[in-house]
């Protein structure tokens, strides 16, 4: 009767082992599973990434200086207001653009969202101003 018992209780846990071994290697292939999705972009966003203007080294938004003060030169941005997304889903702003001169500039620019974020305050900006209006903002970090 001793040996019955000692037999059924070594069955026990080597059943026991080789469920937690079972378990703890799915939860590892899920893992694995997982973390590898996270990492692949889907086809449509790097095909949209490609087209765009957009890239981490250089970004840059174009647009219009509104309030006529033409300067080219680094600044900070203080504020960036009237965000309105248009029907072709890209949005407009104003950003507002202290130069390191102390001037404010008022910079209009449409981007897409999805893409490339608005500027924030706080951004450390070269503006690059052309004759007719049009001006680049380059994001420096």
């Amino acid at each position: 009767m001793v040996r019955k018992t000692i037999k059924i209780k070594t069955r026990k846990k080597k059943n026991i082992h080789k469920t937690t071994i079972a378990v703890g290697l799915l939860l590892f292939l899920f893992t694995i599973i997982f973390l590898l999705t996270l990492n692949v972009p889907s086809p449509a966003v790097s095909q949209h990434v490609s087209s765009a203007t957009y890239s981490i080294k250089t970004d840059r938004f174009y647009g219009s200086i509104i309030n006529k003060v033409y300067y080219s030169g680094l600044g900070a941005v203080i504020a960036d207001r009237d965000c309105r997304t248009g029907s072709d889903g890209l949005t407009t702003c104003i950003g507002v653009i202290k130069t390191d001169i102390g001037d404010i500039v008022e910079f209009k620019y449409t981007h897409d969202m999805s893409i490339q974020p608005c500027l924030t305050p706080g951004d450390r900006v070269q503006i690059i101003s052309e004759q007719n209006g049009k001006a680049t903002v380059v994001r420096l970090g």
